[in-house]
């Protein structure tokens, strides 16, 4: 009974990993160069990017001034930009605009927010670009914003940072997974 069960279950197997095959096969070895260059990476959604002149660092109570510039490459059609600061962050500055995109890029908004309690906040920007033919597509970016001093505020991760065979960085962390069905 055990030898059919192990063969039944590894023929199984064996079916089922030629059924996820995609019909060719790419090998790579541990000592193939790395070829992946992060500066192809696109990120998801509409085609722009943004940037600030923000130093990084803001005083609990002090009003924080900068330009967030946003870029596109798009011959026609409208960008809508819409600011969300974290709870503890006052916004002061305006937090909607649009801008032409049939006229030069960059766009620039000017943001002014503080906050009263120390903390990592982030203010997150949400894109969307209007098409003249009614195609919209988004794209949300976050900028960090840290209040108070930074040594207070920075943490130690619980797991280690460690290297994969790529050569990319990653911290590997714990997870329990709850499945639960309507039977």
């Amino acid at each position: 009974m055990t030898f059919r069960t192990t063969s039944l279950l590894s023929a199984l197997s064996v079916l089922a990993l030629t059924a996820c095959s995609s019909g060719h096969v790419a090998t790579e070895t541990a000592e193939a160069p790395h070829t992946h260059d992060h500066s192809d990476y696109a990120k998801p959604g509409a085609a722009v990017e943004i940037s600030t002149d923000y130093d990084g660092s803001t005083n609990p109570s002090d009003v924080e001034g900068f330009t967030l510039t946003v870029t596109e490459d798009y011959a026609a059609g409208t960008l809508n930009v819409l600011l969300a600061a974290d709870e503890a962050l006052t916004m002061y500055s305006a937090t909607e605009a649009s801008f032409d995109m049939s006229s030069p890029a960059p766009h620039t908004m000017n943001v002014d927010l503080s906050s009263a309690d120390p903390g990592i906040y982030y203010l997150n920007v949400f894109m969307t670009v209007e098409l003249p033919g009614g195609e919209s597509i988004p794209a949300v970016r976050a900028i960090t914003i840290p209040v108070g001093d930074m040594d207070e505020l920075s943490f130690e991760p619980e797991s280690e940072m460690t290297t994969t065979p790529l050569g990319e960085n990653i911290i590997e962390m714990e997870a329990e997974e709850t499945i639960t069905t309507n039977d």
